[in-house]
């Protein structure tokens, strides 16, 4: 079953280590030109008002004001730490907690140090990496020990809970469970105490304890109706239901089911909404109800490709694919999974985009705050030497010899400390490009390890599937054989994706490579139409891996439609290179297509605007009926 808790339970760790109380006293102390930046963290801690967007321009309009506090930067760091939290950015939330409590070194017990500490716990957590998550959630354990704040004390204990239950260390999960009850016993409507009583009970439910869970579920129920929020009976409701189930009480756990999904529509939250349907869904097919459970699916989907939410959809798609299984229609559960690949390749090319944005914003952002210090730096020098030269003058008539020695050994030292500084500047320069590279490494190593071996996973069951000892029609065999190609072509465009993130630069000769076994395999796979390739090499200059990555997908882009859509029989691709500009050509002489208006409709046209606009390059289309379609790129290297 879908287990909507634990959705529900990152939000709310996410927002209870960034809430409840205002900042220290020492932040309170900031000079009257920061009172912007106060009212901006209070806002996204504390304003539900305060959208994502706004936020965004607000940070822009911040970055670029001088920050002349440390205290202050810390405190501009956690807010924009808990945005990134927010919106899933977690590899800028852990930049931006870490460089807090790099600012923090020497206060380590202060409030604003310890929403650090619970921040990058919780990342920690959300990336399996307990050993880091731990050792954070104790350290702000201790800070709110030092400043004796029992909420956020309890909250702490109830975010080490859930990392022990992940763990699968029950002993130390029920531990810190019992100290929150504790510290909150006359206090059950604060979240840590919901969130302790929710653990405890799934707890109970995996060990088999069905009615302990019941028990402690309604427990929480009770709670939530007191409270009157929805938000959190749903999660208690939907805990309630699947006690049900493990108790074979189907009627019971379809009614707590419905009450979810009036909640759901109550609160017009259309990913619970589908939620709900799949849960009804499983549960129907659990009872033999095959035909509802479709209806509800189908719902289901239909909400969420309306909504544009991926992840769910994958689910339904899977359990839409069982159903069919469990009825014996094997030539409709391979069509669903043929949707639930195209889903999931959308998925990886959205995770795709996502960490490019996020690696070229902590790229940016480091070159800012670099720039920042080399203008404190080149300040700080030139007052030091307003004031040397001032003392050096006052002497100069009286003790010319002095001075004069003075002077060279000011000359020297000032040459040292440029020295320095460039030593300095090159190391910085140096740690910012090891720092991007290990990102990079990472994004490499989770598509590598999750998507790849997926991918890998999926080819070996269709393989299972071909040398089976069950015959099936020439139809599905042949759409076997389509998956199959599909699986492992996507897995060399995985590789493709992964040279580029490898490389910090990419050589012109090496794209021409890339380019040209591209063209190979379009030939060797469509017999009907000729291709023509070439790629002029004069100056092999290097590329960005952005530069390299976009253009080749836009190659791909324009040659796939050309394949698909133009009835052509020849594809001219000539690309050449003149000083410091590359000129691309690549026309058919296929069926062409209105391409004003096209552009705004089509995705792949929109796809291929936005890579040349990414590159700040520019984009000619012309296409006639029936005269082909030629598309000229230039940009600049």
């Amino acid at each position: 079953m879908v287990n909507r808790f634990f959705i529900f339970l990152s939000i709310i760790i996410i927002n209870s280590c960034n809430s409840s109380s205002e900042p220290n006293d020492s932040y309170l102390k900031l000079e009257a030109e920061e009172t912007s930046i106060r009212n901006f963290y209070n806002r996204v801690l504390n304003d539900k008002t305060f959208t994502n967007d706004s936020i965004k321009i607000q940070i822009e309009k911040i970055d670029s004001l001088p920050i002349n506090s440390n205290y202050y930067q810390a405190v501009y760091n956690i807010a924009k730490a808990s945005y990134y939290n927010r919106i899933m950015s977690f590899n800028l939330a852990e930049y931006n907690f870490s460089n807090a409590l790099n600012t923090l070194k020497n206060k380590p017990n202060d409030s604003i140090a310890e929403r650090a500490y619970v921040g990058m716990g919780t990342i920690y957590k959300n990336k399996g990496d307990f050993t880091k998550s731990l050792l954070f959630f104790q350290k702000s354990i201790k800070a709110c020990e030092f400043n004796k704040d029992t909420i956020r004390l309890s909250g702490a204990y109830a975010s080490l809970a859930q990392v022990y239950f992940e763990k699968d260390d029950i002993v130390k999960a029920k531990e810190n469970i019992e100290k929150v009850f504790v510290l909150l016993k006359s206090k059950k409507s604060e979240i840590p105490y919901l969130i302790s009583l929710h653990t405890l009970a799934n707890i109970e439910l995996k060990a088999g304890n069905i009615e302990k869970a019941f028990l402690l579920d309604q427990q929480g129920l009770k709670i939530a109706d007191s409270l009157n929020s929805d938000k959190i009976k749903v999660t208690f409701q939907d805990n309630l239901a699947r006690c049900y189930l493990d108790k074979k009480e189907y009627s019971k756990a379809e009614s707590y089911f419905n009450k979810n999904l009036e909640i759901d529509t109550k609160l017009n939250n259309p990913n619970w909404i589908a939620d709900t349907y799949i849960n009804i869904a499983e549960l129907k097919m659990l009872t033999g109800d095959f035909e509802n459970a479709e209806k509800k699916l189908q719902l289901a989907i239909d909400i969420l490709l309306k909504n544009n939410l991926s992840n769910n959809t994958l689910k339904a798609y899977s359990v839409l694919s069982d159903l069919y299984q469990k009825q014996g229609n094997y030539k409709k559960a391979l069509e669903i999974k043929d949707e639930y690949l195209k889903n999931y390749k959308n998925i990886i090319n959205e995770k795709r985009e996502e960490s490019f944005v996020e690696l070229d914003l902590l790229f940016e952002t480091s070159k800012k705050e670099k720039a920042l210090t080399t203008t404190k730096l080149a300040l700080t020098e030139n007052e030091l030497l307003s004031k040397r030269k001032s003392i050096w003058l006052m002497f100069l008539s009286s003790f010319v010899i002095i001075g004069f020695i003075l002077f060279r050994n000011f000359r020297a030292k000032a040459k040292l400390q440029k020295e320095q500084l460039e030593l300095e500047n090159k190391l910085l320069e140096e740690q910012s490009n090891y720092k991007i590279q290990e990102q990079r490494l990472d994004i490499s190593r989770e598509l590598h390890d999750n998507v790849g071996s997926q991918l890998t996973f999926i080819i070996s069951i269709l393989d299972n599937l071909k040398s089976s000892s069950v015959q099936f029609d020439e139809a599905i065999d042949k759409k076997i054989d389509i998956l199959t190609n599909f699986a492992n072509k996507s897995i060399s465009e995985l590789r493709d994706t992964i040279w580029v993130l490898n490389s910090k630069q990419l050589s012109l000769s090496e794209l021409k490579s890339r380019m040209l076994n591209f063209i190979k395999d379009a030939g060797e796979s469509v017999d009907a139409i000729h291709f023509q390739f070439d790629f002029v090499v004069s100056d092999d200059k290097q590329l960005t891996s952005k530069q390299a990555i976009n253009l080749y997908r836009i190659l791909q882009e324009i040659v796939n439609n050309a394949i698909k859509h133009a009835n052509a029989s020849t594809i001219n691709v000539m690309i050449s290179q003149l000083g410091n500009e590359l000129q691309i050509k690549i026309s058919d002489n296929g069926i062409g297509f209105d391409y004003e208006t096209k552009k705004k409709k089509s995705f792949g046209l929109t796809n291929i605007q936005n890579r040349v606009q990414e590159i700040n390059g520019t984009l000619k289309v012309q296409s006639e009926h029936e005269n082909g379609t030629n598309y000229f790129i230039a940009i600049t290297l």
